[in-house]
Formats: C-alpha cells, sequence, structure tokens
C-alpha cells in the first residue's frame, strides 16, 4: 500500500484514511513480500498504534492486510486519526538474540503571546534513547520483572548503527509534532 505513507519513517507508517483502507483492500489481491509469516503466508504483519493514549494498549498486531483491513471497517471512521498503521520489519533487528524497544524522551518548548498564538515550538530530542530488550514471558513470570532499560551508546550497536537510530529518532519526533 502507498497511500497515506509518510514516506520518511522506517518502518513504512501509514496515515489510516480511506485511501489507505483501499490501498489495503487492493493489496490483498497483490502481495508483494518475499518472506514467510508464521502460518506460512508470504505478507508480514501489521501493527495498528494509537498515537495518543498511554493507558490501554496501544499497539495491535494483525497477521495479514486483510485483518488489518477488517478491523478498520469494524471502527468508527472518525477515530481513524488516533491511530496509524506500520509494516512489520523481516527480519527484526536482534540485540543479544533478541528484539528490543527503544524510547528517548522529547522535551517540547513552546512560546505565545498573550493572544494565544503559538509562535515557536523548539524540540529537544535526548541524546541517548533507552533500549529495553524484550524477554520471554516465562521469565518474566518467574522473576516478576523485567531487566532494566539502559542507555544506547552501552548497547552492543556499532557507532554508525546508534547515529542512524538517533537520526531516524528525530525525523520520527518531527512527524509526531508536526
Amino acid at each position: 500500500p502507498k497511500a497515506g505513507n509518510i514516506s520518511t519513517m522506517t518502518p513504512p507508517t501509514f496515515v489510516v484514511n480511506h485511501a489507505f483502507l483501499a490501498s489495503l483492500a487492493d493489496h490483498d489481491h497483490d502481495q508483494g513480500t518475499n518472506y514467510d509469516d508464521d502460518d506460512g503466508t508470504t505478507e508480514g504483519r501489521w501493527f495498528l498504534k494509537h498515537r495518543l493514549d498511554a493507558k490501554r494498549p496501544r499497539v495491535h498486531p494483525y497477521a495479514t492486510s486483510s485483518k488489518l483491513h477488517e478491523q478498520l471497517r469494524q471502527m468508527k471512521e472518525s477515530s481513524w486519526k488516533y491511530f496509524i498503521a506500520q509494516r512489520e520489519i523481516y527480519p527484526p533487528m536482534l540485540l543479544r538474540g533478541r528484539k528490543f524497544v527503544l524510547r528517548t524522551h522529547v522535551l517540547a518548548s513552546v512560546r505565545g503571546d498573550n493572544s494565544n498564538k503559538f509562535d515557536t515550538m523548539r524540540l529537544f530530542l535526548h541524546s541517548n534513547p533507552l533500549v529495553s530488550e524484550h524477554e520471554p514471558s516465562e521469565l518474566v513470570l518467574q522473576n516478576g520483572s523485567r531487566s532494566p532499560a539502559y542507555l544506547l551508546s552501552k548497547a552492543a550497536l556499532a557507532p554508525d548503527l546508534c547515529t542512524s537510530i538517533l537520526e531516524q529518532m528525530s525525523v520520527t519526533t518531527a512527524a509526531v509534532f508536526r
């Protein structure tokens, strides 16, 4: 699907709208990925992500584009604006044999005059994101907790890759606050 693609973001990220929904329907007829999914298909997973709500589960996985399409058709159209859809990156990048999540903090500074007009918004992206490694659920159940997050600079990644990650986080932050 190309409709609503936020082209500068990785993984491929899409605005949820009518054009995206139509492209999902078209995609059902023309699968373009070249890897096997767990159930033997060659399409890959989709993730529907809530952009604002931190209290509910924010990420919902779908095994195929048709399953995501079905979910979006069941949702109220007015709620689409709160979601983005992302394609799975395959094969996933692993750190010590595990998937991981990067988390960064952004400070937004807004200046305005007394007329409630915003003149300037400045974003400050923390220079060292945190890494949280995924752990098997049985390990979390045994220990009762997860391993603590640690700084990206302490991860076993090449310096060029760390630089690339920071650049991508900047692009993502700019897209979110656009």
